[in-house]
This record gives structure tokens, sequence and C-alpha cells, in this order.
């Protein structure tokens, strides 16, 4: 994948520390989430194709109107965009088209919002005994992680340990807006077909909650809300 291929660009080419260069893979799916949410345009930079483009992304970080938030994290997004413009000037464009990498591929590892969600949701799983003591991933093998219903995956299906309930989770990189409360509905629906005698609720946790979703929550006290945070652990070795 191009972004691992930058990460080791930056180990070999640019003399950068290990972590550097992963601090510099990650700040890159940073600025795309960044981009998307201030542009309305769905954009992964690992993707795009384009130098004009990636030139115009690499001056609003730099000198443009995202200025600010490209000094943010101690400079790290600046210095972190323009070393993926010096990348990207020595790739050969027809290979990373042969390879295949789309601008508007969002089912991917290296599509900054899927690759975030898939790792919280991983997280959850491993958490959910503390997160929700009265819960347990649906099935006996778990088949409540990517729950199909109705050729829809739930992110995660919880059922109650003593009574008929069932818990649908919605996680959201980033902010989740109204459009999460229409996905969660659109699961809720079916399940409470096939399971008529379970109590069906819903839970949608993202980092930040957009008043739209707020809202479209009023009108259905079986879907709550919450807030994830990320937090550093250190460990000794």
């Amino acid at each position: 994948m191009i972004r691992n291929k930058f990460e080791k660009w930056l180990e070999k080419n640019e003399g950068k520390s290990a972590n550097v260069a992963y601090g510099y893979k990650i700040a890159i799916n940073r600025l795309s989430r960044h981009y998307s949410e201030n542009t309305g345009i769905n954009t992964n930079i690992y993707s795009i194709k384009n130098l004009a483009v990636l030139q115009n992304i690499e001056n609003d970080y730099t000198d443009g109107r995202f200025n600010s938030y490209g000094k943010e994290s101690s400079g790290v997004n600046r210095a972190a965009i323009s070393a993926y413009l010096r990348f990207f000037r020595s790739l050969d464009i027809s290979k990373i088209i042969f390879e295949g990498i789309s601008e508007n591929n969002e089912d991917t590892e290296d599509n900054p919002v899927f690759t975030l969600e898939r790792d919280l949701q991983k997280s959850l799983e491993l958490q959910v005994d503390e997160l929700f003591p009265e819960y347990n991933i649906s099935g006996e093998n778990n088949e409540g992680s990517q729950y199909n219903i109705y050729c829809k995956k739930i992110d995660l299906l919880l059922k109650h340990n003593s009574e008929n309930e069932l818990l649908v989770i919605e996680l959201k990189a980033g902010r989740a807006d109204f459009k999460a409360f229409g996905q969660i509905s659109m699961y809720m629906g079916p399940l409470m077909q096939e399971f008529p005698n379970y109590n069906i609720s819903g839970l949608i946790i993202a980092e930040e909650i957009d008043d739209s979703l707020k809202s479209a929550c009023l009108t259905n006290d079986k879907v709550k809300l919450k807030k994830y945070q990320i937090k550093l652990k250190l460990e000794d070795i």
C-alpha cells in the first residue's frame, strides 16, 4: 500500500526515524479527514494521482487557507504533507495507476476513515466486558461483529446477558451527523422484524456529535449517543 511505501521512503531517503516516519504517515490520514470535513469533498490524499491537485492541497496547509491547521501537532501536519509531495514526485505515476489505487475507493486500507473505524471496532470488541458489562457480542462465534442484516453490515451487535435485548452499535470516526441516525434506524428496523420478541435499541459512538444528530435522536428514545476518546498509553520495555 502506498502509505506504507511512503513510510519506508521517509526512513530510507530522508533519514527519518521509524517513529517520525510513522507519525508522518498517520498525519496524512489526519489531513485527509480534515480536508474532507472542511471542503465537503471526500478526499483520501493517499489516493490522489494528480500532481497539481496534491500541490494545491500542500499549499493549503503550508501557506494557504488551512495554514493554522498545518502548524498544529508541532508542525507535523505541514511537514508531513510537504514530505508526501516530495515522495509523490519521486514515484512512477503509471505504476500507481496500474496498482489500482482509486481516488473514489473508500473501502481500502489506505482510506483514513475506514481504517480508523476498523481499528475502533477492534478496540471496542476487546473492551465489551468493561464498557458494556451486561452485554456480550451476539452469537456463539461472535457473529455480532460485522453482523449481516439484509445485505448490510452492523458494526457490532450485542446481546444482553439475561434479558431479550439487542444493542446495535454504529461507530463513526470523527464527527457523526444526522445521516448516522438514518443508518442505524435502517439496521434496527429489520432486526425488529427478525427478532420480534427482543427489545432493539441503538447506540451511535463518535468522536464528535453534530447538533443535527442530537436533534434527530430526539424523535426516538431507542437511539442513544456517546463520544469516544483516544488515549495514549505508555508501557516500559
